[in-house]
């Protein structure tokens, strides 16, 4: 057999003794495995072992390996054996110019996969996640790194507890506001309502609420263009000015229902497309993993993937666009591959705590009804210049006008553009405090008759008798 490394001399450090040691392993196992065949390489080197500080690397000469594609192409369940074969030391398989194989100099302590409590003050950052128990301990990530995350599992194996260990971790952060869908009309997510910037939406209002957050990504890319940027994270750093944008986070559980409605997956798609630039992100969850419910646009869109148990390597490839969700043990809910990028790791979801809802929750249903200058500025417009109808092109014309007359062509010092879809977003909030009607349908025809202003509107305007709208 050829030798890996020289013999080293008695005075040699202990990591040359390691790193010859794990070299004669790993070429004893590749002799035994057939993957190498010392008896043919005859002179040839078969690798070679470099003891680095951190690990060894083990070159192994390409032309002394039998199927060097077939060996790669199975790399994660190579690294699996291979770690046994060295007593649990770690191992990595890897190749670019050559054919190499890293590993740690010593075993490590690992932990067994079960069910563990959630521990929210192990969150990092306010917009960290829990993925679970891996073997060498707790996982967590930052969602907005994720982009839009696609899960899937069948019935029972975990899924909604781990959405449920998300939403938790967000709302402990306090950083982003939630979106959230369980298509049982909130039977799900319902404890949720009431917290603060989170939604709750329930039958069939996911249309309409998809159809917000386009205006809102619409509205928040010219923001991001007013002020010279690419992404949120370039505007939150100070170059909007003191502007935020807070994320949002839309969980939508079960995806097969949202996507009953044709509507509900071309108002998604755009979202998917371009919203991350703009601070907002998807969690689609299904417990029906097959071609038909999640279709190959959202899964394209979706680079993060987390798998639970399936019954077939079909389900699996839907989700992972690979097998081996299949093998994951259906009686230990909560088992998952995790998937972002090329790295697969398995780990085990943490239980999430049992959810007491905040007694001050009863008081923050409805938000604050204080009137930004902007909400101010579109109510005023409709109460004196519109008869109290709320038409929000009409609002943004009048504006623009404005605007035009009293500074030229360099338009208004605004922090922001006016237009349409910005004043119907306005109008959204306007609505949930009570200054705007819902919009308003003729009866028998169902014609959109649009919104009005509420008695509390004219009220907080100081309109009166024979004022503005009264008059009209």
């Amino acid at each position: 057999m050829s030798q890996p490394t020289d013999v080293l001399a008695g005075n040699q450090t202990i990591e040359r003794q390691i790193a010859n040691f794990v070299a004669v392993q790993v070429l004893r196992w590749m002799d035994t495995a057939g993957i190498v065949d010392t008896m043919d390489a005859g002179k040839e080197t078969v690798l070679w072992a470099i003891p680095h500080p951190d690990r060894i690397i083990i070159a192994v000469n390409p032309i002394a390996v039998r199927a060097p594609t077939a060996f790669l192409r199975h790399s994660s369940r190579t690294e699996q054996v291979l770690s046994s074969v060295l007593q649990g030391r770690r191992v990595s398989i890897s190749a670019g110019k050559g054919f190499f194989i890293q590993i740690a100099y010593f075993t490590e302590d690992t932990v067994d996969l079960e069910s563990k409590p959630l521990d929210l003050a192990a969150q990092k950052t306010p917009l960290h996640v829990p993925i679970g128990v891996m073997p060498r301990g707790a996982l967590w990530r930052a969602l907005p790194k994720m982009q839009h995350v696609l899960i899937g599992g069948a019935p029972g194996t975990g899924k909604t507890n781990f959405t449920h260990t998300w939403i938790q971790a967000l709302l402990r952060g306090e950083s982003a506001r939630l979106v959230l869908f369980d298509g049982k009309d909130g039977l799900e997510y319902g404890m949720y309502a009431g917290a603060p910037r989170t939604q709750v939406v329930e039958g069939n209002d996911l249309t309409q609420t998809l159809e917000l957050l386009a205006i809102e990504m619409t509205t928040r890319f010219e923001d991001l263009k007013r002020a010279g940027v690419r992404n949120v994270d370039q505007y939150n750093a100070g170059r909007g000015g003191a502007a935020q944008m807070e994320r949002v986070i839309l969980f939508v559980d079960e995806l097969s229902d949202a996507l009953a409605s044709d509507e509900v997956l071309q108002r998604l798609l755009p979202i998917l497309r371009k919203g991350r630039a703009v601070g907002i992100h998807c969690v689609l969850a299904t417990q029906r993993p097959s071609a038909d419910v999640v279709p190959g646009e959202i899964k394209g869109l979706c680079p993060t993937r987390i798998a639970f148990a399936v019954p077939d390597a079909a389900s699996s490839r839907v989700i992972l666009d690979r097998s081996g969700a299949e093998r994951l043990p259906a009686n230990a809910p909560g088992r998952l591959i995790f998937l972002a990028g090329a790295a697969a790791v398995i780990a085990h979801a943490y239980a999430a705590p049992e959810f007491t809802r905040d007694p001050e929750w009863k008081d923050a249903v409805l938000p604050d009804d204080s009137l930004s200058a902007e909400e101010s500025e579109y109510l005023s417009i409709a109460v004196w210049r519109l008869a109290g109808q709320w038409r929000a092109e009409e609002i943004a014309e009048i504006l623009r006008a404005e605007d035009t007359r009293t500074s030229g062509a360099a338009g208004s010092g605004r922090a922001y553009a006016v237009n349409k879809n910005r004043v119907a977003l306005a109008a959204q909030r306007l609505e949930r405090v009570g200054y705007l009607t819902p919009i308003l349908t003729e009866s028998g025809t169902g014609r959109r008759l649009g919104r009005k202003l509420t008695d509390k509107a004219t009220a907080r305007l100081g309109v009166g008798a024979g004022m503005g709208v009264a008059a009209e």
